[in-house]
């Protein structure tokens, strides 16, 4: 990376540092929905599907193709400027911050109101993964819009790896 000297100078990615830098921002929350997918999907051949389990298996696929397709027009509207693929990706960032917000909420929090009919230790944990699960899809969401902002305003500057 270049341009660290100053303030106001930016930052410049070339190449393989382009994805070393998203690979960070995506990891966390591209692993926890990977996870909750198989687990989802595993729950569903044991036990039949539920509209809870359809809604996690749903949006764990649909909040990662969103992330990376993120991230992958992010890489794009870096080198080629504004357009309308950049601005529907930003769009499609909802989709998996509504998802995550879903699982801090809804599964993580609301999860905890059955303890008041009968004490669970299992449902304080499943009711933690969620929440902790939920969290790192929502931050990443936002780590990936803060990057997109930050090669909009020419913050960060994506170039090819040719001379130019």
């Amino acid at each position: 990376m270049e341009g660290r000297g100053g303030i106001d100078s930016p930052v410049v990615l070339r190449g393989g540092e382009i994805s070393d830098f998203l690979g960070r921002i995506i990891t966390k929350p591209g692993v926890v929905l990977v996870v909750l997918f198989l687990t989802t999907l595993l729950q569903i051949i044991r036990h039949g599907g539920s509209t809870r389990h359809w809604v996690l298996l749903v949006g764990s696929v649909l909040a990662g193709l969103f992330l990376l397709a993120f991230v992958l027009i992010a890489i794009d509207a870096g080198r080629k400027g504004r357009g309308i693929g950049p601005m529907l990706a930003a769009l499609g960032c909802f989709v998996p911050y509504l998802f995550g917000c879903y699982l801090v909420f809804y599964e993580g929090l609301w999860r905890l109101r059955t303890l008041v009919a009968q004490f669970s230790i299992l449902t304080i944990i499943f009711s933690l993964l969620f929440m902790v699960g939920g969290y790192l899809v929502v931050n990443g969401t936002y780590r990936m819009s803060e990057f997109g902002r930050r090669v909009d305003e020419g913050r960060i500057v994506i170039e090819d790896g040719k001379a130019v």
